[in-house]
């Protein structure tokens, strides 16, 4: 696909949930699920890989919400760091042991990169905060792509599947085969910073 403007949509196969004339997204290898805990211990695939940091809450509008900022959590009130350098890259159970004892890291996660196998899919449906009540479209694609997924701090949901783009990522528009509705959501591949904490 030509151009990389990641707020570009993009009309998707009917048949999958990926961008025309990609490879069928294959499963994660860990069992489909949805609405549990954010943590992922049991998404051994993952997790195998150096590729963790810890991010901070920082206000750098006071008319917006604090943006999730990479640091360094040997020296969290430094300036933040670069997402896609691998030098700030850890194992995730370092990530996680920082997130857990040092109470200048708000949250820890995956950093995505060209040339590991992984694609998130990133779905802003809402998981219903009271009733847990998942949304027909989220549990829609879940079963379809029958791969890891978990609920995002702001109650969305993301799925993780092997699979690249040809492009940087960004929205994608995919057309329901059953309905004819079209749904947008975000991909990512590479260069993203995702977070699996609140």
């Amino acid at each position: 696909m030509a151009g990389s403007n990641p707020s570009r949509k993009v009309s998707m196969s009917t048949s999958y949930p990926g961008p025309e004339h990609q490879p069928e997204p294959k499963t994660f290898g860990v069992e489909a699920s949805v609405g549990f805990d954010s943590i992922p211990d049991h998404a051994a695939p993952l997790n195998a890989r150096d590729q963790w940091l810890c991010s901070q809450y920082r206000q750098k509008d006071k008319d917006k919400k604090p943006h999730k900022v990479p640091i360094d959590p040997a020296a969290p009130k430094g300036p933040g760091i670069d997402k896609t350098d691998p030098k700030y890259w850890m194992p995730y159970d370092e990530a996680r042991r920082h997130y857990e004892k040092n109470p200048l890291v708000d949250h820890y996660g995956f950093v995505t990169q060209e040339g590991d196998p992984y694609t998130l899919i990133d779905i802003d449906e809402r998981i219903d905060k009271v009733t847990g009540e998942v949304p027909p479209l989220i549990t829609k694609l879940v079963e379809h792509l029958d791969s890891y997924a978990y609920s995002t701090p702001n109650h969305g949901v993301r799925i993780v599947v092997e699979g690249e783009l040809n492009d940087t990522g960004g929205n994608y528009a995919w057309t329901d085969p059953d309905t004819g509705e079209e749904h947008v959501f975000e991909v990512y591949d590479k260069k993203a910073y995702l977070v699996f904490t609140d």
